[in-house]
């Protein structure tokens, strides 16, 4: 449902749709799937050299990004949900990847046919003992100009590989996934709209006022929906004012109010909250509008230009 007027939206207050969870819950474990076996293939065609490098970063990137867009198609933000799928994401691919590398294995350098592979596969124990093996005798040797050189790599040289192929599988999944994920519950994440599902877009700077003696005491009469309160008598000076930020989603549900405390420092503005998305209803957003129209006729009025501007 859509935040009241005069609440506040937090994180906390996101509404998760189930049912689009539940077809991501459903769909995101096949799409990780097939990229786990597609990239499980590629790795037996060519294990080592510059076409597995890039192939393991984009696959552990396609992981990550994979759960996050999920998550984004639920209309899931806040961690609580997210965290656990965007971490289990990478691990679950990178899983997937390792059985359907052991099956072509097992079946191109075996005697074994395409079922009894894909049994030994699946059947944990076996899956277990299948990897030993590889790693006692090896699959694969460095290659110079399409020629082997030395011994198939195994043992403790082949567990090093395996280590660095899922630190960089793992890594770049996790980074892609919470990155993408947007970070909901961060301080200055955009409401989303319960009707429409899009994000509320900033409108900044509607509004410009002068800093009054308690900051605070503004801040409450705003949360009051006492909007009057804007209505300074004085224009703003200097390098410090107060200033109303409004955020619309895109159907116009959800409308919200911010207003921030503005220090300009060196050319920088060092902005610093004093409310957060303060939902408000339309007639509020016209009688804010009102008000920093008269703030700019007044601007205009008070303007005095120099012989330069005439």
């Amino acid at each position: 449902m859509t935040i009241p007027v005069g609440e506040l939206w937090t994180p906390a207050k996101l509404e998760v749709n189930w049912t689009r969870v539940a077809i991501a819950v459903l769909a995101l474990p096949a799409t990780l799937g097939a990229l786990g076996a597609v990239y499980g293939v590629l790795i037996y065609i060519n294990p080592i050299g510059i076409f597995s490098i890039f192939g393991t970063l984009v696959f552990g990137i396609l992981s990550g990004a994979t759960a996050a867009k999920a998550l984004a198609l639920s209309r899931v933000q806040g961690w609580g949900v997210a965290a656990p799928v965007l971490f289990l994401a990478p691990l679950f691919a990178h899983f997937v990847g390792w059985v359907a590398w052991v099956f072509v294995v097992l079946w191109a350098r075996t005697d074994l046919g395409f079922f009894e592979a894909l049994f030994a596969t699946l059947w944990p124990p076996s899956f277990v003992e299948a990897i030993g093996e590889i790693n006692r005798v090896g699959v694969w040797t460095f290659a110079f100009r399409s020629r082997s050189i030395g011994d198939a790599v195994h043992g403790g040289w082949l567990w090093a590989v395996w280590v660095i192929e899922a630190i960089i599988v793992l890594g770049t999944g996790w980074v892609a996934g919470f990155g993408n994920h947007g970070a909901a519950d961060a301080e200055d994440a955009q409401p989303m709209c319960s009707a429409c599902g899009r994000q509320v877009v900033a409108e900044e700077d509607v509004l410009r006022l002068p800093v009054p003696s308690h900051p605070e005491q503004l801040a409450a009469r705003v949360r009051a929906l006492d909007l009057s309160a804007l209505d300074a008598d004085a224009l703003p000076t200097g390098l410090a004012w107060c200033q109303a930020d409004l955020g619309a989603c895109p159907c116009g549900a959800t409308t919200t109010l911010s207003l921030w405390h503005m220090q300009l420092d060196s050319g920088v503005k060092h902005p610093s909250p004093l409310l957060r998305h303060l939902s408000v209803s339309p007639d509020h957003i016209q009688q804010l509008r009102a008000i920093a129209a008269r703030f700019k006729s007044a601007q205009a009025a008070a303007f005095v230009p120099t012989p330069f501007q005439r």
